[in-house]
């Protein structure tokens, strides 16, 4: 008798310590700062803090494709993301009801620094002209 309540002890122990499976979610969680769309793996708005607005593609929640970036002071960036990042080609405006500037974007350790290829070109042309007076004035 007492090899049996041992035994029937034995089994409520196991079976009432036994783990439930994981929950497991079939769509990720939403993320409380994306406003609208996909901010994982799509397209998205998603703020950062301080009411920093991107909008555009998501890849693995990061920043990565066509987009825009607007700062609260109304300054905007858009072009091509990679991995959260703005490099290359890119236009920029002051506010919304100015027009895009065509420039080169350099993003790195969270800065994000603007070269107007127009302003650059005149500057160049510029100093060409310069240079090309003192080689005359020889």
């Amino acid at each position: 008798m007492k090899q049996i309540l041992v035994i029937g002890l034995i089994l409520v122990s196991i079976i009432g310590c036994s783990s439930t499976p994981e929950q497991k979610y079939s769509e990720p969680i939403k993320d409380r700062s994306c406003k609208s769309g996909n901010c994982v793996n799509g397209y998205g708005t998603k703020e950062y803090g301080d009411k920093h607005i991107y909008s555009g593609s998501f890849s693995d929640s990061q920043r990565d494709g066509e987009g825009t970036y607007t700062f609260p002071s109304g300054i905007s960036y858009r072009g091509k993301w990679s991995k959260g990042n703005l490099t290359g080609v890119c236009e920029r405006r002051e506010n919304a009801n100015e027009a895009w500037k065509r420039g080169m974007c350099k993003h790195e350790n969270k800065n994000l620094s603007f070269t107007d290829q127009e302003e650059k070109r005149k500057l160049l042309k510029k100093k060409a002209l310069e240079l090309n007076q003192s080689i005359q004035s020889m």
